[in-house]
């Protein structure tokens, strides 16, 4: 009985004391460097990870826009920022599931002298079959990686004309360890309805491996990103990452597939497991301030330092044929 007792009640003091000395919380950005003059966009920055991200690029003097669907929810979070570090913060209407609005952002941000952080956060998880953006794409990838896609290639020139060789600009995916939700065949982007509401896997838990390949995706972006970068030697240092099992809101519409039960289940290992914003924001903000030296252009990163891909996915052949079959799915010419 006394040793039952000890048991229920040692698990409790288990986690509190692993959670007080950051057992869960993973490596911190160990950069100082500031970032006076410097502009930044982060998307999906008006809750968790991206608001987190922007609070700190701000703290460190970059002028910083808020890429948001939500403007009112935007708005609060800039107050926030403002609020903290007293950097003037920008907020512009995003919306990942509309490409007219990605080009108006766009517009918007190319008024500025320059760019030289842009941050593509924004994502989502979906477990409900045959959701749709505006142009008919298969939610998860138009909004996880079509979008960001279409918006790197709308600001890039921006970023080229900002970088120099000692402080290149950034572009920075927020991917996830869930790629590997792709199985052993990886990417399917040779078949005709890629990205389109068609294109999904059938049985339980679909829609976990369409999140995991539209972060395949976020993270073949980048490597080509950087490839094409040294090849017209542009100062542009791309990379992804996996920002850890972090609390935010990703998982909020789990409920929409799922019993209440198994929501209420997923936010209770949330609350003893996870991350907290502020940790998972750190490899983000890593990769947004270190010195460029100590980076690793095309890398994906996690916990701070370059965690290599599954070597199934190391193809560059998927890379070309991903960036291509984008581009005409979005109607760009001129590949990046």
């Amino acid at each position: 009985m006394y040793l039952l007792l000890a048991f229920i009640l040692g698990i409790p003091t288990l986690i509190a004391y692993l959670r007080a000395i950051r057992y869960f919380g993973g490596q911190p950005c160990r950069s100082t460097v500031r970032l006076d003059g410097k502009v930044a966009v982060v998307t999906g920055a008006n809750t968790g990870i991206g608001k987190e991200a922007a609070l700190e690029l701000a703290r460190r003097g970059a002028k910083v826009i808020l890429g948001c669907r939500n403007l009112e929810k935007g708005s609060l979070a800039a107050a926030d920022i403002e609020s903290s570090t007293g950097q003037h913060v920008k907020v512009v209407a995003l919306d990942l599931e509309d490409t007219d609005t990605v080009h108006k952002f766009a517009e918007v941000v190319n008024q500025e002298d320059r760019l030289d952080i842009l941050v593509n956060n924004a994502g989502l998880m979906v477990p409900v079959r045959g959701k749709q953006t505006n142009q008919g794409f298969e939610l998860h990838m138009g909004v996880n990686y079509l979008g960001h896609h279409l918006l790197t290639h709308l600001l890039y020139d921006l970023l080229v004309k900002s970088g120099t060789k000692y402080r290149p600009s950034r572009i920075v995916n927020v991917a996830s360890e869930g790629y590997k939700f792709c199985g052993k065949e990886g990417l399917k982007i040779d078949v005709e309805d890629f990205g389109l509401p068609s294109w999904a896997y059938t049985g339980f838990g679909e829609f976990y491996w369409l999140y995991g390949q539209t972060k395949l995706a976020q993270i073949y972006q980048v490597r080509l990103l950087q490839r094409k970068a040294k090849e017209e030697g542009h100062n542009i240092l791309a990379m992804s990452l996996h920002p850890g099992f972090v609390k935010t809101e990703i998982a909020r519409n789990l409920r929409l597939g799922y019993s209440n039960y198994f929501a209420v289940f997923n936010e209770f290992m949330m609350n003893i497991f996870a991350k907290t914003v502020v940790e998972g924001a750190q490899t983000t903000i890593h990769c947004c301030v270190t010195d460029s030296t100590l980076l690793e252009g095309g890398a994906h990163y996690d916990n701070c330092k370059p965690c290599p891909v599954w070597e199934q996915y190391n193809h560059v052949r998927k890379e070309d044929l991903l960036c291509s079959k984008a581009n005409k799915m979005l109607g760009i010419s001129q590949t990046l």
